[in-house]
C-alpha cells in the first residue's frame, strides 16, 4: 500500500495581542488609582497646610513670649490664635472653661493655679500689665505641647 502524500502547511503563531484596548483589570487599576488621588491629593494638601501653619505660629508665638514689652492682653490674644489651630470653637471660651481647656492640653492643672489666673482679669486692666515669669514658662510649656 502506498502511502498517501499529505500536504502540510508550517505552523504560523497567531499575531501578538494589540496594547489596545487594555484588559479589564488595568481599567479597575486607573479607576482604583484616580479615586485614590482625587481622595489623597487634597487630605495631603490640608495636612501640609496645617503643619505650616502651627510651625509659623509656634515662631511668631516663640517670638512674642521672648520679647520684653508683652503684655497679657497679647499673651492672651496669642494663646487664643494658636488655640484656634487646634479647636476653632475653643477660642470662644471664657472665665474658668477657657482656663481648663488650656489644662487639659498639658493634663495638668495649672492654668488654673495661680499663675493662669492672671490671664482671666489681666488683659482688661487699664494699663497693661507684664506676666508673671511663672506664666510665661507655664504658655512655652504649652506651645511646646500643643504646636509641634
Amino acid at each position: 500500500m502506498k502511502s498517501p502524500s499529505l500536504d502540510l502547511k508550517d505552523i504560523h503563531l497567531p499575531a501578538d495581542p494589540s496594547w489596545w484596548p487594555p484588559a479589564p483589570g488595568w481599567w479597575a487599576l486607573a479607576v482604583l488609582l484616580i479615586v485614590a488621588l482625587a481622595i489623597g491629593l487634597p487630605w495631603a494638601w490640608r495636612r501640609g497646610r496645617s503643619v505650616r501653619q502651627r510651625r509659623l505660629t509656634r515662631v511668631v508665638f516663640n517670638s512674642a513670649l521672648a520679647a520684653p514689652d508683652l503684655n497679657l492682653a497679647q499673651l492672651s490674644e496669642l494663646l487664643r490664635r494658636a488655640v484656634r489651630l487646634r479647636d476653632p470653637n475653643a477660642a470662644a471660651l471664657t472665665g474658668e472653661a477657657w482656663l481648663a481647656h488650656l489644662d487639659d492640653a498639658l493634663k495638668t492643672r495649672e492654668f488654673l493655679g495661680e499663675a493662669g489666673r492672671e490671664l482671666l482679669a489681666g488683659p482688661f486692666k487699664p494699663l497693661a500689665s507684664a506676666p508673671s515669669t511663672a506664666l510665661l514658662d507655664l504658655c512655652q510649656r504649652w506651645a511646646k505641647q500643643v504646636l509641634k
